[in-house]
């Protein structure tokens, strides 16, 4: 099953990939690539990351480690689908996203 990003997410990912890029293209491109690897884990193995503490049992919300970035891809069951619901950067507004899952 293919991940649909919410807008916000996708905004977040776009957003941290030209910061990087601004900065050294190469690290851009392992950010991106990074990115996707762990989506596409999100997609093969929902569970094999963490729960997000905090977050009703139901959205069963996941926290995939970018490795070597400081992002989490927190991926949410919302309105019965499984949703990339942030690219969140771990040392901003922790849980900000959680408005999303509505």
């Amino acid at each position: 099953m293919t991940l649909r990003f919410h807008p916000a997410a996708a905004d977040e990912l776009d957003a941290a990939a030209a910061w990087y890029v601004e900065r050294d293209a190469e690290v851009a491109l392992r950010f991106v690539t990074e990115a996707r690897r762990r989506v596409a884990q999100a997609e093969r193995l929902p569970q094999s990351a963490p729960l997000v503490l905090g977050v009703a049992r139901h959205f069963d919300a996941r926290a995939f480690a970018l490795r070597g970035f400081p992002y989490l891809a927190v991926t949410a069951v919302a309105r019965a689908e499984r949703v990339v619901v942030a690219l969140a950067h771990t040392s901003r507004a922790p849980g900000y996203w959680r408005q999303r899952l509505r």
